[in-house]
């Protein structure tokens, strides 16, 4: 952020991106990227295309696939707003705008616009069912796995007083 014109709207762990498992894949990383003080207010950007299933980690065992990597383009968004209001996005819904998955190109990011970036994750190990579920709880409370992840794939209810195999 101090030597190019961009800024982090977030950088975070994907929720759901490891490949679910006994063992889960590593969960990759999502970032949104927005101008900051761009001189011509643009900059010029070289996607490497790098989206689609073959860069992601495809599971063994029984384990699931993993999130793919991707590069996408939200344009007239509303980001300017978030900047002014000095709040960020939770997620690339609330920024608005029209998404494009990007192949290797050249493009312009505008001040409108937003560099969505996610990395491949790693495949799970082994059938998800035999997870155990106290790491499927704690997996939850970290963030990493969403609710219907915990439910539909690992067969775990979460209950406020304790975790129950489904």
């Amino acid at each position: 952020e101090s030597n190019f014109p961009l800024f982090y709207l977030f950088r975070r762990h994907i929720k759901d991106g490891g490949g679910a498992g006994k063992f889960v894949g590593g969960s990759g990383a999502e970032a949104a990227l927005a101008l900051h003080d761009a001189p011509e207010g643009r900059i010029k950007v070289i996607a490497f295309g790098v989206a689609g299933l073959r860069n992601s980690g495809q599971g063994i065992f029984g384990g699931y696939p993993a999130a793919p990597s991707l590069l996408a383009l939200l344009e007239d968004t509303k980001v300017q707003n978030f900047i002014e209001t000095r709040t960020y996005p939770k997620n690339l819904a609330e920024l608005g705008g029209q998404r494009r998955l990007l192949p290797y190109c050249e493009f312009d990011l505008r001040a409108d616009g937003v560099l969505y970036i996610r990395s491949a994750s790693g495949g799970g190990y082994g059938d998800p069912l035999e997870r155990d579920p106290m790491l499927v709880a704690e997996d939850f409370r970290n963030g990493l796995i969403s609710k219907e992840t915990v439910e539909e794939i690992y067969g775990v209810i979460l209950d406020e007083n304790r975790v129950v195999p489904n």
